[in-house]
């Protein structure tokens, strides 16, 4: 954690460098705590341009029991307690999501902290009783992806016997839609140089799927190198040319004409913003990996800070015992935040390209107490 000093100059300077008193708080608060969880790390699907290995399957019940241990410990000075499920495909190892979730809703209620979290899943196993399963243990946020309308998703998102997925995925997101809870889905809409036109016949499906659902939402991302096997299948987009389609397709969404975007809107920088952070506050992004609070809890116990760079060496630093202990390489650890020195936007944004070569590993243990 930072020191008082550290602290009143990050206020000082949030203005000049675009950060928000409250964001930058939620970031370094020890009453707040951010565990990304991988229950597993195989998945059901092959997406052609996945950059994981699937090397680890469901989480022992010693890393269970570490994580329900963890958090038993930092409960009594906890305000809330925020799970985001990973993986792999999560939804494959639903019984180890229960066992944690059902350690932890007791102690939210009996210590009074708030507990929330949510999904990156590819959507195919989320039928309406998992999530309404989910959305009363208080994992209320699911992002989903789509690559396109149904021919062109199933050429990229393939199950791993190489059949097609978007069948079901779209059927899950039609019979959720009846659940009667509050939830928000994120559906996350890849761009690649080959799905243009699909996508354009995808936009009209989800208007008229879920324009009048404000529980769905709709993001736009381009699918990018993110290392491992998968990468050779990716030919990164230019910039405007992300930004063009991005504008054409919200066109799209909204109904409008698929006007051409303005110069302007595709020459100028995109701007590095969030429009509503963890915090509910407006302000320049922070990425989970640099935030104090937060840990990245592999299936195996590893201990690291981002969900990309899962074999990085530099993201490798430590595991989590049983008793939740977290045994931490601190000579790894420290640079992640070193965005919080300055409030550099760009290392605050991704504090994995300031990374240094990596140093001799020293471990230390600190326990969870």
């Amino acid at each position: 954690m930072l020191s008082d000093s550290t602290n009143a100059l990050s206020a000082a300077r949030e203005i000049a460098h675009g950060f928000m008193r409250g964001q930058l708080a939620h970031c370094l608060s020890s009453k707040l705590l951010h565990l990304t969880l991988l229950p597993t790390e195989h998945c059901n699907f092959r997406c052609v341009y996945c950059y994981e290995d699937f090397a680890h399957g469901r989480m022992p019940s010693a890393v269970i029991e570490g994580v329900n241990h963890l958090i038993r410990v930092r409960a009594p000075e906890l305000e809330e307690l925020t799970l985001s499920w990973f993986g792999g495909e999560p939804l494959l190892a639903l019984p180890v999501i229960r066992q944690i979730l059902a350690a932890a809703q007791p102690l939210s209620k009996e210590y009074g902290f708030l507990l929330h979290g949510g999904f990156t899943t590819n959507g195919y196993l989320l039928t309406p009783d998992v999530l309404t399963e989910m959305v009363d243990y208080g994992q209320t946020f699911y992002q989903i992806s789509l690559d396109g309308e149904q021919t062109q998703h199933d050429k990229t998102r393939l199950r791993a016997d190489g059949r097609g997925t978007f069948d079901v995925i779209w059927n899950n997101l039609l019979a959720v839609r009846g659940v009667d809870r509050n939830f928000n889905i994120q559906l996350r809409v890849h761009l690649s140089d080959q799905n243009d036109a699909s996508l354009r016949m995808l936009m009209p499906q989800i208007r008229e799927a879920f324009g009048a659902d404000s529980r769905f939402r709709v993001d736009f991302q381009p699918i990018r190198k993110m290392g491992g096997a998968g990468s050779a299948n990716v030919r990164p987009l230019a910039d405007p040319t992300i930004r063009e389609m991005t504008c054409q397709l919200r066109a799209l969404l909204s109904g409008s004409p698929s006007a051409a975007p303005t110069a302007a809107e595709i020459e100028t920088p995109a701007i590095r913003t969030t429009e509503r952070g963890d915090s509910g506050i407006l302000g320049n992004a922070i990425c989970y990996a640099g935030k104090p609070n937060h840990w990245l809890i592999r299936a195996n116990g590893q201990l690291g800070r981002c969900t990309v760079l899962l074999d990085d060496p530099r993201n490798n630093l430590g595991h989590l015992g049983q008793d939740g202990t977290l045994h931490i390489d601190n000579h790894l650890l420290t640079p992640w935040f070193e965005g919080f020195r300055d409030l550099d936007p760009d290392l605050m944004a991704c504090p994995a390209i300031g990374l240094p070569a990596l140093p001799q590993k020293r471990v230390i243990a600190i326990a969870a107490a």
